[in-house]
């Protein structure tokens, strides 16, 4: 199992970083610059077994909840990286600070499938997806923090 971790502190509390990541689970094309347009599988409301489908280029990529704490955790299960990865999952946690602001973290986690190619495109995938968690946080505390500040 490998994983990447990446987190962003938002000038505002869980519960308006909720609003954006989780109550708008199905517009994440508006703040995530690795998605071009972001569709649903289900009907709201959002929640566990819910699922959106991204894309960005040829990718399409799934995503299922799999755990749902409103104000502190988000978890979605992911499939459509390419043939190497497997048990892709992505955990968002959000850390409520004293001062009112919020920690949001972002860890995905997979496993490679294994042989030769396995061991060789392992990097690759850890470097596209701490690009993406460095890309999700900051997308995420720019939304945010528009939000708050309009």
């Amino acid at each position: 199992m490998s994983d990447v971790t990446a987190e962003a502190t938002i000038a505002a509390s869980a519960e308006a970083v909720w609003v954006v990541l989780g109550d708008q689970y199905d517009r994440l094309h508006e703040w995530f610059s690795g998605a071009r347009d972001t569709e649903m599988e289900t009907e709201p409301p959002m929640g566990v077994g819910s699922v959106r489908v991204v894309h960005n280029g040829p990718l399409r990529v799934r995503e299922e909840i799999v755990t749902w704490e409103p104000g502190e955790r988000l978890a979605y299960a992911i499939t459509g990286l390419g043939p190497g990865a497997r048990d892709v999952c992505s955990v968002w946690v959000l850390h409520h600070r004293p001062d009112g602001s919020t920690v949001a973290q972002v860890r995905t986690s997979w496993q490679m499938r294994g042989g030769a190619l396995g061991k060789v495109v392992r990097p690759v995938y850890a470097q596209l997806l701490a690009r993406a968690g460095r890309d999700l946080t900051s997308g995420l505390k720019a939304a945010v923090e528009a939000r708050v500040d309009s």
